[in-house]
């Protein structure tokens, strides 16, 4: 492990294949898939290589940074906490939690929604984190903007 890993990766740049927007020039999933011509509903393989990639570079140079993604499985999730852990990175995994309503209803209001088959299939297979898999895992419930939670260590 790097004698001074980074700190929780939640004070740098967002990089990921995550859907939101990206300050520092990482542009965010919906963007890329936009650019790269990924449908949404498509394999997303092209849009998460080229995020890990930039992931690899920050922690190359020892840099927090936010991995923001849509990881529903613990297998997906071990994918991007073991390349982290290879660099001896501290992991905190942040799982923001709302309601399959509240998802459909925010997911109707984006410039391009998500079909809802792939949101059907997404709420199919989640799986909730847990401690095994992060230094610290925090929960959040979706519309809550007050850090209160306690996290899990």
């Amino acid at each position: 492990m790097h004698p001074n890993p980074p700190r929780y990766f939640n004070d740098g740049p967002l990089v990921g294949p995550g859907s939101s927007a990206c300050p520092s020039g990482w542009s965010g999933r919906s963007d890329r898939r936009t650019e790269l011509g990924v449908d949404p509903a498509d394999h997303q393989g092209p849009i998460v290589l080229e995020a890990r990639e930039r992931a690899r570079v920050l922690l190359r140079r020892h840099q927090s940074f936010v991995w923001n993604a849509t990881n529903l499985s613990r297998r997906v999730r071990g994918q991007c906490i073991e390349l982290f852990a290879a660099y001896g990175a501290r992991v905190r995994i942040v799982a923001v939690e709302s309601s399959p309503e509240d998802i459909r209803h925010r997911n109707g209001e984006r410039a391009r929604p998500v079909p809802d088959h792939v949101i059907h299939r997404m709420l199919s297979i989640w799986e909730a984190p847990d401690l095994t898999e992060a230094h610290e895992v925090l929960f959040i419930e979706s519309g809550n903007s007050s850090d209160a939670a306690e996290p899990y260590r």
